[in-house]
């Protein structure tokens, strides 16, 4: 696999269009707060990392399947990523909850 180094150009041009998004449908402001459903894959990490970056006040949201390690593997994930941006982290524990 070739991998084509473009000087971070594609994530430039990707975060402009999400801001330029933001803006255009008046989907929430900066003052607002963003709660980010995260499913401890690259989607949703990455609309969180964006979200911050930015400067919005977000925070992490993941709903503990409890489907052994592979639950375990995303929730330590999504843990050490939002600890790691300092944003708030919460889980939700699907057996406590029903």
């Amino acid at each position: 696999m070739k991998i084509i180094n473009d000087n971070g150009k594609f994530e430039r041009e990707f975060e402009n269009k999400i801001k330029r998004d933001i803006g255009k449908y008046k989907m929430f402001e900066k003052k607002d707060r963003i709660v980010v459903a995260l499913s401890g894959g690259k989607d949703s990490t990455t609309v969180l990392y964006i979200l911050h970056k930015e400067g919005y006040n977000v925070e992490g949201l993941m709903i503990d399947l409890e489907l052994g390690e592979w639950s375990k593997k995303h929730k330590e994930n999504m843990e050490n990523f939002c600890k790691k941006l300092g944003v708030k982290f919460h889980i939700i524990d699907l057996r406590k909850e029903l």
